[in-house]
């Protein structure tokens, strides 16, 4: 029986004290523009990924998708792929809306919470989605669109999806790690 090799290899091409560190969602617009082909921005949609480290230093960029003028696919597979080959702490998300309109559809919004979901199960923090176009950027982080759901509720859901199925899924101490997560958490 003969089995594929699987080889994982990342190659920085910038040294670790060049890269540039995001402290806010005005770096990652200033990222997105180097990124972005200025001539293309207004004409087709695409979603790119960039990977962080644990020190918010920029570890690269990937195009995940490319669409027509209303639309692009964007796979977190992919975006969760790379992170996981690169070793990334931490990812931001971005694609243009070539009308120029920074506002976040129900599908925007849909997949930021997904990614979001995805990252926290992977360890792999969802920092923050932009929309981006040649006259500005819109950031989810900014706004407080992608704070839900939280690791509370996450569990929460977990558990009780596991009650459904009749699976005795957490333990005494689980039980109570949650119940000081939830009351932390309605203190706030």
């Amino acid at each position: 029986m003969e089995l594929a090799e699987i080889e994982i290899s990342y190659k920085a091409k910038v040294k670790p004290s060049e890269r540039k560190q995001i402290k806010s969602s005005r770096d990652i617009y200033e990222v997105a523009n180097e990124i972005f082909n200025a001539d293309r921005i207004e004409y087709t949609e695409e979603f790119l990924a960039v990977y962080l480290n644990k020190a918010n230093k920029v570890l690269g960029w990937v195009k995940v998708g490319a669409g027509g003028f209303s639309g692009t696919v964007a796979d977190s597979r992919v975006v969760f792929g790379v992170a996981l080959k690169c070793a990334a702490s931490s990812i931001i998300v971005m694609h243009n809306h070539p009308s120029g309109n920074l506002k976040p559809s129900q599908a925007d919004i849909d997949m930021t919470r997904k990614m979001k979901e995805g990252g926290s199960l992977l360890d792999v923090a969802l920092l923050d989605h932009l929309i981006v176009s040649s006259e500005g950027y819109y950031s989810f982080a900014d706004e407080g669109k992608q704070n839900a759901p939280k690791k509370v509720i996450m569990r929460l859901l977990l558990v009780l999806n596991g009650m459904k199925s009749g699976c005795a899924i957490l333990s005494a101490r689980h039980w109570e790690m949650m119940r000081a997560d939830y009351l932390r958490s309605i203190r706030k």
